[in-house]
C-alpha cells in the first residue's frame, strides 16, 4: 500500500479533488462575464473539514485564513442571480452528501437564490449531464 497516498486514519480513504469546484465558482466571483458556473465534486463548506479527527482533503484545496472572510455558501450566495449547478458535493471527509445535509448547510443559498428567481440555482445530491445543463443555461 501506497503510505503517501493513504493518510492514517480509521480507514483506508481517497482523498477528495474538490479544488476544481472552488476554482470555478472563484472565476464567476471575480469575472462579471461568466454567465454559469458548474461545479461538480466541491466541497460543501470548509468548516467540514473541522468536524472530525481525520480529513481526507488534500491541502491545496483549503484556502488559508478563508473562514475569517467566508466559508463556500457564502461564496455561491455572492454568485446570484447567475446560474450555479452545484452537485455532487462532498465534506471534510469525502463523504458525498445526500440531498437534505446539503440543503441544510446551504440555506443562505437558497434564500439569495429564491431572490434570484427561479431555476438559476441547480442544487443536486447527483450531478445531471453538465454539458446539457450549460447549453440549457446559455440558452436563455
Amino acid at each position: 500500500m501506497d503510505e503517501i497516498e493513504n493518510e492514517a486514519g480509521p480507514e483506508v480513504e481517497h482523498q477528495g479533488e474538490p479544488a476544481g469546484a472552488l476554482l470555478a465558482m472563484l472565476a464567476g466571483l471575480y469575472e462579471d462575464s461568466v454567465q454559469a458556473i458548474a461545479a461538480l465534486g466541491g466541497l460543501a463548506e470548509f468548516t467540514s473539514v473541522l468536524d472530525h479527527a481525520f480529513t481526507y482533503v488534500p491541502m491545496d484545496a483549503l484556502v488559508p485564513g478563508v473562514l475569517k472572510t467566508a466559508d463556500i455558501p457564502d461564496i455561491a450566495a455572492a454568485l446570484a442571480p447567475r446560474r450555479l449547478l452545484f452537485a455532487e458535493a462532498i465534506d471534510g471527509r469525502n463523504v458525498r452528501l445526500e440531498q437534505p445535509a446539503l440543503s441544510r448547510s446551504w440555506g443562505r443559498v437558497l434564500e439569495a437564490y429564491g431572490r434570484a428567481g427561479p431555476r438559476q440555482l441547480s442544487l443536486s445530491a447527483s450531478a445531471p449531464s453538465t454539458a446539457d445543463w450549460l447549453i440549457a443555461a446559455l440558452a436563455k
